[in-house]
């Protein structure tokens, strides 16, 4: 996260093992991504310490959307998965 008006950092996790290839917002305010390290993670908004939901995919995720509490992925295998955020 960075300060927009100083362009300093405020703070800096990693959040994935390798690129993370898939960003969206729920409409309950969380942030989900998914990454080529296969997993698919859900963190509160301002908290990128710790995900409030990991979710193990098949394969490296390469794009996805959230509908509502639903995450579609689409990955390396050749896979959709779905997963309920509730």
């Amino acid at each position: 996260m960075f300060d927009m008006r100083t362009s300093k950092p405020i703070s800096s996790e990693l959040c994935h093992r390798a690129a993370i290839n898939f960003v969206a917002f729920t409409e309950n305010g969380m942030i989900v991504t998914g990454s080529a390290d296969k997993t698919i993670k859900a963190f509160e908004l301002g908290n990128l310490k710790k995900p409030a939901v990991t979710m193990n995919a098949t394969d490296a995720i390469f794009c996805g959307e959230t509908l509502g509490s639903l995450v579609v992925t689409g990955c390396g295998d050749g896979n959709i998965l779905v997963f309920d955020l509730n």
